[in-house]
């Protein structure tokens, strides 16, 4: 409480008198509170305790939360600003248990078990360190779990036009949803915008594990280096982006995307493609190769806009490695099945990591969706979904084929220009790939939520 009443007091400071070099300072932000219903909803139980080797077995919870995120700019001039952003108190009512950065056993976070005094390298995706200094990270004993740093980079246009940014920032947002997971990353990147083409150029930081103390130097490393061009050929804007991820001396990843978008008319469409190729130093270890593509074509006229969707992810078989959705794609607008119906069971990560857990997002799948949404006046609009997914994989287990639908939706009505009440349903519904278990219960999604904008 002391760190938050000082966080409030130094944000007042700000607001008031600034800092030496700021000559604006510019507050936003929104607060939510929000009540909920769900019953077979959530990744780890009823839903898909079947698929994942549990028992079956209805699971119902209600509950509220809420959660207040702020963003602070300091303009220092024309051609510079600091940007910030802040999550504060993201809890469920009750729990006295902020849900980001907070953790309630730090023990099931590292392994010791050769009692070498270092965390073992099967579970320390960064190589060996002190287990004493893995703990106090893992439970993040030096953080304030009320106050958690999304955000925190300064921007500069230089005389020439080209501009940077430097800190953490956003790490998705490129192209389309489709592969995107919009995680706050460690970056720095340099824009160099022309008349034809905006030139994207980023180094990340995506994991560091040098130490004078386990004797790992680079090789626990996790480095990206991206490269993205912006243009438009005719009506299509042009968005191909190059990833090569390199951890050390374990393993590489060659990532490149290509997405189109564009408008003709009443017409939208915005499209992606991505290829991952994963390589291993082991010899003892596979190479991945894995695919994926979304589509997706809409009309608006009016208040009226309403579309359909697709997307695909292949499935290495050779690799056991499926290709992932992106944890910012929510399937077109699904309440239910693209967070709590992961298909995949395993995937390849950034770092080109294979897990052998059933994935909380969609990965090698085939997903078709409907929508639609209609603005009534100038306060209510109102929105549908139906979407349907099919998983990929081929392995013989239960999520070998396994399906899933979906069918919800939603409603707003703008109080105010600042505060909006809106409030959804949805229910899906899980079959199992074979006759082996028993199809987990049809899982159902309620909340309604007011939203204040500042």
């Amino acid at each position: 409480m002391k760190k938050l009443i000082a966080f409030a007091v130094a944000l007042l400071f700000l607001s008031v008198s600034g800092i030496a070099a700021a000559t604006d300072v510019q507050i936003s932000g929104d607060y939510y509170v929000r009540g909920s219903y769900q019953k077979n909803a959530e990744g780890d139980n009823a839903m898909t305790a079947g698929i994942k080797g549990g028992t079956v077995e209805e699971s119902g919870t209600m509950y509220y939360d809420h959660e207040l995120n702020m963003e602070m700019n300091l303009k220092i001039d024309d051609n510079t600003i600091i940007f910030t952003q802040f999550e504060m108190r993201d809890e469920t009512w009750g729990s006295n248990n902020p849900k980001e950065d907070s953790l309630s056993d730090p023990k099931e976070l590292y392994t010791d078990s050769d009692d070498d005094g270092f965390v073992d390298a099967d579970t320390d995706k960064n190589g060996d360190i002190s287990a004493a200094e893995f703990k106090k990270v893992a439970n993040k004993s030096e953080l304030d779990d009320n106050i958690a740093v999304e955000k925190v980079y300064v921007w500069h246009k230089f005389a020439n036009g080209h501009e940077t940014k430097l800190g953490l920032m956003s790490g998705g947002e490129w192209g389309t949803s489709f592969h995107d997971a919009a995680d706050d990353v460690y970056r720095v990147r340099y824009d160099i915008p022309t008349d034809a083409v905006r030139i994207v150029g980023i180094l990340e930081k995506a994991a560091e594990s040098s130490s004078t103390s386990n004797g790992q130097g680079e090789t626990g490393d996790v480095d990206k280096y991206i490269l993205g061009l912006l243009t438009k050929l005719g009506p299509i804007n042009f968005k191909p982006l190059f990833v090569y991820v390199n951890k050390g001396n374990t393993s590489d990843v060659l990532v490149s995307y290509i997405a189109f978008d564009g408008e003709f008319g009443n017409l939208g469409f915005e499209a992606e493609f991505g290829v991952s190729d994963t390589n291993y130093e082991a010899s003892a270890t596979t190479d991945a190769r894995t695919y994926g593509a979304y589509a997706n074509l809409w009309y608006a006229s009016g208040p009226v806009q309403a579309g359909i969707l697709g997307a695909f992810g292949s499935y290495d078989d050779d690799a056991n490695a499926a290709h992932g959705f992106g944890g910012d794609f929510d399937a077109g607008g699904a309440m239910i099945m693209g967070v709590d119906a992961g298909f995949g069971g395993v995937t390849v990560a950034a770092d080109g990591t294979v897990s052998g857990t059933v994935n909380d997002n969609l990965a090698a799948g085939r997903l078709v969706a409907l929508y639609a949404d209609y603005d009534i006046n100038d306060k209510l609009s109102i929105g549908g979904y139906a979407g349907f997914a099919q998983c990929g994989i081929d392995d013989g287990t239960p999520w070998d084929g396994a399906k899933v639908w979906e069918v919800s939706a939603d409603a707003a009505y703008k109080i105010t220009d600042n505060i909006v009440y809106d409030l959804g349903a949805g229910v899906a519904q899980l079959k199992a790939g074979n006759n082996t278990i028993e199809d987990p219960d049809k899982a159902y999604r309620l909340f309604n939520r007011l939203t204040v904008n500042f």
